[in-house]
């Protein structure tokens, strides 16, 4: 099964692998309403978007090239 991750998840992911990384939690809400990163929502006991793992790494790679 793929590794899925919250929001606050994803944003400590990538501070851990990318300490240069500016996203915060913020930032990558507004990615999730522009369709820009992929996300699905879950009930349980309030809504939390969880992010496929793969379009981490590929928002990574992205924004990477962007920079360059």
């Amino acid at each position: 099964m793929p590794r899925m991750r919250t929001i606050k998840q994803t944003a400590e992911y990538l501070r851990a692998n990318d300490p240069q990384c500016a996203l915060t939690e913020t930032a990558i809400r507004r990615l999730l309403l522009t369709g820009a990163l992929p996300a699905f929502r879950v009930r349980d006991g309030g809504h939390v978007n969880y992010i496929h793992g793969k379009d981490i790494a590929g928002l990574i790679d992205r924004l990477k090239e962007a920079a360059t």
